[in-house]
């Protein structure tokens, strides 16, 4: 119910607001095809009623309203695989179509447009070893597609800041689609110490987050330390 601003855009608050409801569905797979290997996949359908939105009113202002219904759908699958006691390989991807079904009286136009932030497809690639021996490393790959910021779907990010980011120049709405590469280690030094060492976004993508105005997300961030364990 609280009014917060963006700048350039001040959301407006709504003390009318209704309560969302859902009503979904899920149907869930799980084999094992080989040794060590696992592969689980997940369906979902879910409708929301008077769902809560970002509603723009003007390049300014927006407000926070009830839409009059939405549907999230979509397919989870992930992959699990094992090579002996110490290393393990694992893949995530979901596909997932979120849009408005119903826009109720005052946002008609916004039926067929996609929910804001939520991207098609996105997924995610992991390597590990761990040893209590010696040590335990994860190396990951996160990616997410192309996503909307904006309820019309109308918002992009400049042809020229796409290019001082290492993008090719584009005129199509929406926050475009990138992936990030992150590394983590630790190591027990006795029953009750640990040191640590992380590195999110190794390579120092360069990644939008938002729109209007254009916004980054985290740098390359390098953290370490030591746990230390009193029972």
């Amino acid at each position: 119910y609280r009014q917060f601003s963006i700048f350039p855009i001040t959301t407006r608050p709504n003390d009318q607001l209704g309560p969302e409801r859902l009503v979904g569905g899920e149907a869930r797979l799980n084999v094992a095809p080989a040794r060590n290997v696992t592969i689980r996949t997940t369906w979902f359908d879910n409708s929301v009623r008077n769902p809560v939105s970002n509603v723009t009113l003007s390049a300014t202002l927006a407000q926070k309203q009830n839409l009059g219904r939405t549907r999230v759908r979509g397919i989870q699958s992930d992959v699990d695989y094992r090579i002996g006691p110490f290393f393990r390989f694992s893949g995530a991807y979901v596909y997932e179509q979120a849009k408005v079904t119903d826009g109720g009286a005052a946002n008609a136009a916004l039926v067929g447009k996609f929910l804001a932030q939520v991207p098609k497809h996105r997924g995610s690639l992991q390597a590990a070893y761990s040893n209590s021996k010696y040590a335990s490393v994860a190396l990951g790959i996160q990616f997410l597609g192309d996503q909307f910021n904006d309820d019309r779907n109308i918002q992009g990010i400049p042809a020229a800041t796409l290019t001082e980011a290492g993008y090719a120049a584009s005129t199509d709405p929406g926050l475009p689609g990138y992936a990030v590469v992150d590394l983590t280690a630790s190591r027990d030094i006795g029953p009750s110490l640990q040191v640590f060492f992380g590195v999110q976004n190794v390579f120092d993508k360069v990644y939008f987050v938002q729109t209007n105005p254009s916004t980054v997300g985290t740098p390359r961030l390098v953290n370490g330390g030591v746990r230390i364990r009193f029972s």
